[in-house]
């Protein structure tokens, strides 16, 4: 019964193989197949060039990365434009990173002291003792407290101030046309 189980194993499996060798095809004969069904393909009916597209510019179309501007044609009269007084996009892109970086370096600076006034007041209120006679021994009085408070109120009115002035800057780089990637550090 084992020997009969082998046998017809073994036939079973000399068959199979037999029958996949017959059925594949060469890898060149499969190059040649796919050549031929991408020939039958339709093609693309018209394809759009950078040069179909500047023609095409007074429809609106969305453009992603830079835009060039336009050159105003000039007079014979007018005086040529010197490079101090038409910035070039590089020089441009510099200018406005550098006014963003030193708006955050501000903004950097006030936050640091915001944050070391509070923790000179939160000293001052352990140091600080509500029985009087302590107090007139102690070092801080009330209104130094207060004062210190008074302090912190007006540096986060100025950190409030410096990131209002920061989103103003962002509406005046939307407004000048700028890369928006230009306001990220």
């Amino acid at each position: 019964m084992k020997k009969a189980c082998a046998v017809v194993a073994s036939l079973l499996l000399c068959g199979g193989i037999a029958l996949a060798q017959s059925q594949e095809e060469s890898l060149g004969e499969a190059a040649r197949r796919l050549r031929a069904e991408r020939e039958k393909s339709p093609k693309a009916k018209r394809v759009y060039t950078n040069d179909d597209l500047v023609r095409m510019r007074r429809v609106a179309i969305s453009i992603v990365g830079r835009v060039q501007p336009v050159a105003a044609p000039t007079t014979p009269a007018a005086e040529p434009a010197t490079a101090a007084t038409q910035p070039t996009p590089e020089q441009d892109e510099q200018a406005w990173r550098k006014r963003f970086a030193d708006m955050r370096e501000k903004i950097a600076i006030a936050e640091k002291e915001l944050d070391l006034l509070q923790r000179e007041l939160q000293l001052q209120q352990v140091q600080f003792y509500q029985d009087p006679n302590e107090a007139m021994r102690q070092q801080y009085t009330r209104g130094q407290i207060n004062e210190t408070r008074q302090k912190i109120q007006d540096k986060q009115a100025e950190v409030e101030r410096l990131r209002q002035e920061l989103r103003n800057l962002e509406d005046e780089l939307r407004r000048a046309g700028g890369n928006p990637g230009w306001a990220r550090p």
